[in-house]
């Protein structure tokens, strides 16, 4: 075993002198990578430090920033209208604008034409102690002369004194939107902020743009009712203003600066089928209102759109987020059992957007859900 030994030890020696050069130049490498590592880290520290990269890098911070803020701005704009679509009265309507519009301005003010006066509505009713006459320099009363928004200096109008003591203090910027319906301004949304940051104008618009649509979809039904009905009749069935003084009961807050809708016949494709008679036929009649309601809107406000659609025969890809989005609310409207078995709002889509021609919509287009829908 000893003279095992004796033989081992000079056989290592051998391997270890043998490798022993290659050792010394594998640390080499090891120090010289230890100091391009050093090398490297003060050149990049000294890349960042530059006047260029600096701004670089802060601008891409900025972009993270309002990424993230237009993704919040989404998901609130996703539950209002989810909430707007959802009213059946326009109180709530009403309601859930000044609620949600509350996350997109630092105060909010709907104000309701009364006559000759802008009252304040909160809280489901109207105020009638806290009003603006017509003729008072406001923002509000120039969006709803000129139909359009109005974002401008608070210290440009003098009337707004007293509106920021009703508010509880000043604030350097304002936006009013006017709720256009036809040649009728009933109600104006008011804004404010100390600054254009807390001041989301878009978000406002798109909000009251909901709010109008909603509005109209709940008047589509009275629209009917006018023939049916009188307008005695039609007056009581609207839905009552809870606690609102002054006003006849069952009157909504809009309804006596919005024009009366004129009573017509109603069209031969409204008429339910003979074996619908009814509640059942009502519902079906009411449907497909709804369905060319909200048809109506999409053409009205997309003409340009729609017209190259219907050019190239891809219609629905032009307007796929506008067309899913009004198919939703008809979802959410109509009764399931009803939609199983048939698809109004499929066939005012082919009847108003494709002029009859399914083709125009395009291959992406899912056609009718009458057979789908749960």
């Amino acid at each position: 075993m000893a003279g095992q030994d004796s033989q081992t030890h000079p056989l290592e020696a051998f391997v270890r002198g043998y490798f022993q050069d290659l050792t010394q130049d594998l640390q080499q490498v090891r120090d010289r990578l230890d100091q391009l590592r050093d090398r490297l880290a003060s050149r990049l520290d000294g890349m960042m430090r530059e006047p260029y990269l600096q701004e670089l890098s802060h601008r891409l911070d900025e972009l993270v920033d309002e990424l993230a803020r237009r993704e919040a701005a989404g998901t609130r704009l996703a539950a209002a209208f989810g909430t707007l679509t959802a009213a059946s009265e326009e109180n709530d309507v009403l309601d859930a604008l000044t609620r949600h519009g509350q996350a997109m301005a630092s105060r909010i003010l709907l104000l309701v034409k009364r006559a000759d006066r802008w009252v304040r509505f909160r809280d489901g009713r109207l105020e009638e102690q806290t009003c603006w006459k017509e003729n008072e320099p406001t923002v509000f009363q120039r969006a709803a002369a000129e139909r359009t928004v109005i974002a401008d200096e608070s210290s440009r109008f003098p009337a707004h004194r007293r509106l920021h003591e009703e508010l509880g203090g000043e604030a350097a910027y304002c936006v009013a939107i006017p709720l256009v319906f036809g040649d009728c301004v009933p109600a104006v949304l008011y804004a404010d902020a100390p600054d254009h940051e807390h001041l989301d104008v878009t978000g406002l618009e798109i909000l009251c743009q909901g709010a109008r649509l909603a509005i109209r979809a709940l008047r589509a039904p009275e629209r009917h009712a006018t023939v049916e009905r009188s307008p005695a009749e039609a007056a009581a069935s609207r839905h009552p203003l809870p606690g609102h003084p002054g006003e006849e009961t069952g009157v909504s807050p809009l309804q006596s600066e919005l024009p009366a809708a004129p009573p017509t016949e109603a069209p031969v494709d409204a008429v339910p089928p003979a074996s619908q008679t009814g509640d059942e036929g009502r519902q079906h009649a009411d449907a497909l209102r709804f369905a060319r309601l909200l048809v109506s809107e999409l053409k009205l406000y997309n003409e340009q759109a729609v017209a190259e659609g219907r050019r190239r025969h891809d219609l629905y890809l032009r307007l796929k987020q506008d067309i899913d989005r009004s198919r939703l609310m008809y979802g959410r409207r109509v009764s399931p059992a009803l939609t199983r078995h048939r698809d109004y709002f499929h066939e005012e889509v082919v009847k108003l957007l494709a002029e009859g021609d399914a083709g125009v919509l395009g291959t992406e287009y899912p056609g009718s859900q009458a057979l789908h829908m749960q």
